[in-house]
């Protein structure tokens, strides 16, 4: 798999960048990138993200994730996965992301968050399928089958394409701005998968029992988000959203 140091990528022709498209371009968007070969991954030339949609303001959204391994900017598309990129801003505006840490966090393959889960979110209905690959950066929900999307995110620290996007629940919301790729490429992966699939890291379980002082005290080098919100979300005609109330903690 990539090193999980600087990949020696160029900006532009590293991960995704703000735009891909399977089907035409979006109004005001250039039309679909090509897959570039690197360094023995699939990702997308670098393509700017302009101009408005009709009916839904801009086309794309950001979110801002201050991490202690740096900044990581994710590029949320609505057009990608309406009912996931929804719930990922929610989950960022209400700050259920803030002070979590990278618990599955796989060298080559994918870097989890979300738990513990601060609040009983309703599970998401799957979003259409898009065609969108799961490349270097991509961001999606975690899910154990069908319609059960909730609170819990993973982002690809590889190239993915070829584990995920055949079940119907696998579709990106988004992905890693190109200017963040280094600070992806930072996250901990000593510790390897969670327990339950035979790796040396975090058990879920004990995540979710015992809060994030199972994680402290015991897989110290975690990399952690200190926050995450959204730069430019919601936009101003679209009406404030209720969260579900707090669980109680630990």
């Amino acid at each position: 798999g990539p090193d999980s140091g600087n990949t020696g990528i160029p900006d532009g022709l590293r991960g995704y960048g703000g735009d891909w498209r399977p089907n035409g371009n979006a109004a005001g968007m250039s039309m679909v990138s090509e897959p570039v070969a690197g360094q023995g991954q699939m990702h997308y030339a670098q393509e700017q993200v302009v101009g408005q949609g009709d009916d839904e303001g801009l086309v794309a959204y950001s979110v801002r994730l201050e991490t202690t391994a740096g900044i990581i900017d994710i590029i949320v598309r609505p057009d990608w996965a309406p009912h996931g990129s929804r719930r990922f801003l929610e989950l960022a505006a209400c700050g259920d992301l803030d002070g979590l840490a990278f618990y599955r966090a796989v060298k080559g393959c994918l870097a989890q968050f979300g738990l513990p889960a601060r609040r009983a979110w309703p599970p998401l209905p799957d979003d259409p399928p898009t065609g969108v690959p799961f490349l270097l950066g991509a961001v999606c929900f975690a899910a154990v089958g069908q319609d059960s999307r909730k609170s819990t995110l993973f982002i690809c620290i590889g190239d993915m394409s070829h584990c995920f996007g055949q079940s119907p629940w696998e579709t990106p919301i988004g992905a890693v701005a190109e200017g963040s790729l280094d600070a992806l490429d930072r996250i901990e992966t000593a510790y390897g998968d969670i327990a339950e699939c035979g790796g040396g890291g975090p058990d879920t379980g004990r995540i979710n029992h015992e809060g994030d002082g199972y994680l402290r005290r015991n897989f110290p080098l975690l990399t952690y988000i200190n926050s995450a919100r959204p730069l430019d979300w919601p936009p101003p005609h679209v009406p404030p959203f209720l969260p579900p109330p707090l669980l109680r903690q630990a």
